[in-house]
């Protein structure tokens, strides 16, 4: 960026506390996308009202805001009285054979899987559908992406939302030849 400042950027996929680092920066826009723990876990627990165990699937890889969001609401839920069971960081195997053995009662955000030694040969979609299998806990996340392969859904990120509205913002950068102009 620092090199070619004329270059314009349009991103997406950050949210907005990402995004802020832009401030000021010209030629750029883009479409935030933010992941709503919260309203997911609260949904979660209106669809499971007999809730009492959160179970956190997560990787501290990727982005630090969403995994703080997710942090967040382990400790909101905990401090109302949930029992909360942090499922950092594992593999695929481990995770598999912790949520195979959860209590009646739980339920389950995914987040995501860490990549092992930088490399994973299944998606994330494919990972939440290899632990449906083996799991009584309904799943919840905060993508559509995961929707279909495993997951009751969430408050969830819509990506061809995003790609919509990033497409348009290209599309006017194109018609006026500048992001500068685009919102």
């Amino acid at each position: 960026r620092e090199k070619r400042p004329e270059v314009p950027i349009i991103f997406t996929g950050i949210d907005q506390e990402a995004a802020k680092r832009f401030a000021g920066q010209t030629n750029l826009t883009g479409v935030t996308a933010d992941i709503d723990v919260g309203d997911t876990l609260d949904a979660a627990i209106r669809l499971c009202p007999d809730t009492r165990r959160v179970a956190f699937i997560l990787s501290d890889e990727g982005s630090s805001t969403t995994y703080l969001a997710v942090q967040a609401q382990a400790e909101r839920f905990a401090s109302a009285g949930f029992e909360c069971i942090q499922l950092r960081n594992l593999t695929l195997a481990e995770a598999k054979h912790r949520v195979a053995t959860l209590p009646p009662q739980t339920i389950v955000l995914f987040q995501s899987i860490p990549f092992q030694g930088g490399f994973q040969v299944l998606a994330q979609r494919d990972a939440v559908a290899e632990l449906s299998f083996v799991t009584q806990a309904p799943i919840f996340c905060c993508r559509d992406l995961f929707i279909g392969f495993g997951t009751v859904g969430g408050a969830c990120l819509v990506y061809s939302d995003l790609a919509a509205e990033l497409a348009q913002r290209v599309a006017l950068a194109i018609r006026s030849g500048s992001v500068q102009s685009v919102p």
